[in-house]
């Protein structure tokens, strides 16, 4: 197993994710490694996550100093105003973050896939992959994807992964997909601020 004094910097600002029951967070966080398998988590933004967070939830946590890891903290113990966590595993898999639900952010998506034309809300995303919602199902082909969010179009490569009552997941084979993300977990983290 991995040690957290190897994997974080002492006093760092990670990104990650809460996965508290049926809902997921984005949430940023200073580390303190304490040993072989404890950290201490503080200076959580959005500060008003802090009163959610109950012994045994998850933080996904975001390392991408060397290679871009993922590490599942798990919540051993609240202090006031951080966090004691245990690192459960680290993986370089991006299928185990948790999928954020943005429906209530108005992200619109308009797929062409093989000359059929849809379009839809974004209901949830991950770092991989999104589902839309769709009046019609989707065979698995490959679609261009253009998002239109806060004025602006953005367009991936992407590959229809399933489609079922009106959602069509898509995996986003597109490097450039990883900052469009980043740009709505930004958005969403301030969000989650005004609203907590």
């Amino acid at each position: 197993m991995t040690k957290p004094i190897e994997l974080f910097r002492p006093g760092k600002r990670y990104r990650g994710f809460l996965q508290e029951e049926e809902d997921t967070f984005p949430l940023t966080f200073n580390v303190y490694p304490l040993g072989d398998k404890n950290l201490r988590l503080k200076y959580i933004f959005p500060a008003g996550l802090l009163h959610k967070i109950r012994e045994g939830y998850v933080i996904f946590a975001l390392i991408e100093d060397r290679d871009f890891m993922i590490a599942e903290l798990r919540i051993v113990e609240k202090e006031k105003g951080a966090l004691l966590a245990s690192l459960d595993f680290v993986t370089k898999d991006r299928r185990k973050l948790p999928r954020i639900r943005v429906e209530n952010m108005d992200i619109k998506a308009e797929l062409e896939c093989e000359g059929k034309s849809l379009e839809g809300k974004v209901l949830d995303l991950s770092v991989t992959s999104l589902a839309v919602s769709s009046p019609q199902a989707v065979e698995n082909v490959t679609c261009t994807l253009t998002i239109l969010y806060r004025g602006r179009k953005f367009r991936f490569n992407s590959r229809v992964m399933k489609s079922y009552n009106h959602k069509v997941v898509l995996s986003v084979e597109d490097g450039s997909f990883t900052s469009f993300v980043s740009r709505v977990y930004s958005d969403l983290l301030l969000k989650v601020q005004r609203s907590t």
